[in-house]
């Protein structure tokens, strides 16, 4: 019973702190000129994600991990935990073409599992973290927006070492980071190729 009684409180100090609506959104900024993106950043590093057209709401995504949007096409993209808090992460693409004239969830036109937790847009391609045992990030792909199909643009064979994914706002440039203990290098994906360039060591 006190058991019982904890969560609940637990649950209601949550809901109370932070409630999921869109007067709580932390940020809220415009897409195509036809959208609207609203974003609340909630407990464990969690986002809760509002598409509107004009004052309707068309999608709502609750406590996913990311959530990226095309600066220049129609698509976005959903990164979500689907395991219940292991970290096991789904990527999910969208239209929003698709998605537009209702409410109701439509699925997506791609997905792939599991997957690190950043990805980003760049020309026709999304890229992605790629993922070994949960929490090991060794590289990046991409996959083809109009396919879709995937391509790996690197794989680190050194356990030790971690890769990440940047994409600096206000920038369309897409990075790649390779980190370890002791020193890192960074590395620019190169136009639409998706060659990568090292240009940084330390």
């Amino acid at each position: 019973r006190q058991v019982a009684q904890w969560r609940e409180q637990i649950t209601s100090f949550y809901q109370r702190a932070l409630p999921h609506s869109l007067a709580y959104a932390h940020e809220v900024y415009e897409w195509q000129d036809n959208y609207t993106i609203h974003t609340q950043h909630t407990f464990g590093h969690k986002l809760n994600i509002w598409i509107q057209r004009g004052a309707k709401t068309i999608r709502m995504y609750k406590n996913i991990s990311n959530f990226v949007v095309h600066p220049e096409g129609e698509y976005y993209a959903v990164i979500s935990d689907t395991k219940n808090g292991s970290e096991y992460l789904t990527l999910e693409l969208y239209r929003i073409a698709a998605t537009a004239g209702t409410a109701a969830a439509a699925a997506p036109v791609w997905r792939q599992e599991p997957v690190g937790p950043s990805a980003a847009f760049y020309g026709d391609r999304l890229y992605y973290q790629t993922v070994e045992n949960h929490l090991r990030y060794p590289g990046v792909s991409s996959v083809v927006l109009s396919e879709p199909r995937v391509q790996s643009h690197f794989h680190e064979q050194d356990p030790r070492i971690q890769v990440e994914l940047l994409s600096p706002p206000y920038q369309s440039d897409i990075y790649i980071r390779t980190t370890n203990a002791l020193q890192q290098r960074i590395g620019k994906i190169v136009g639409n190729t998706g060659h990568v360039q090292w240009i940084a060591r330390a």
